[in-house]
């Protein structure tokens, strides 16, 4: 199993083991920037969210009206963002195979892939992701994409640091199941691997981030083909509006 097939694995199987703790611990109101994005979209949009969760993204907006489509690769989160928003529309899909779920429109106005690109080992399937969502929007439509920001952030440049010099000391080891003890010798730098715990502070699952820079996502931008609108970043996040000529 090579080092991507690995992490996919692994980040997969960390959404399945805390789905209903990521759930709660997603209820609060999208960051303000998400915000002030959302209200300039126009009633009638045709909206793609990819990574959709619980489907907290359709909160930003009730007070518009638009064809929303939501689509994750964890059916225990998409479970409960049915039970909480039934009159959307949830499929079960990867970000990297959108071309593989039958029916799914190419003609979205707005795709929305909110902290999902981060979970992506690898520039190349980074690439395919934004290749694969830009085959879903429609002529002048728009990418909007954000990934956590670990440069600013002490905590989460502290993260960092700590996966690069474990993942050093780690001896090499045939990497066949998707465990932490697997996956420490097949990170590098900019990986980052750390628990997620339980209300009781028990660590119950791993999971896995890539720290982009802002020079990453120029360059993913610029070989997609898709015209960057606008980038820029807070403490905590990256914003990467990208347009469909």
């Amino acid at each position: 199993m090579s080092r991507s097939e690995l992490i996919l694995k692994l980040v997969k199987k960390n959404y399945q083991e805390i789905a209903a703790q990521f759930h709660l611990s997603r209820q609060r109101p999208l960051w303000p920037p998400l915000q002030k994005l959302v209200s300039q979209i126009e009633n009638d949009s045709k909206i793609l969210d990819v990574g959709c969760g619980n489907g907290r993204l359709i909160n930003a907006f009730k007070n518009k009206k638009i064809n929303y489509w939501g689509i994750d690769n964890c059916p225990q989160l998409l479970e409960l963002a049915r039970q909480q928003y039934p009159q959307a529309k949830f499929i079960e899909g990867d970000i990297l195979a959108l071309n593989k779920i039958p029916g799914l429109p190419s003609n979205f106005d707005y795709i929305f892939a909110v902290a999902v690109l981060h979970h992506l080992p690898d520039h190349e399937l980074q690439l395919q992701a934004i290749e694969q969502l830009k085959n879903r929007l429609a002529p002048q439509g728009k990418l909007i994409i954000t990934v956590w920001n670990f440069w600013q952030n002490t905590k989460r440049l502290k993260l960092m640091i700590k996966t690069y010099l474990r993942s050093r000391q780690s001896r090499l080891r045939p990497a066949s199941t998707p465990e932490p003890q697997n996956i420490w010798p097949q990170l590098n730098w900019k990986d980052i691997l750390f628990a997620w715990k339980n209300s009781q502070g028990r660590e119950i699952s791993w999971r896995y981030y890539y720290a982009f820079t802002k020079g990453d996502l120029k360059k993913l931008a610029k070989k997609s083909g898709l015209k960057i609108k606008q980038l820029w970043r807070d403490k905590y996040n990256y914003y990467l509006i990208l347009k469909k000529n």
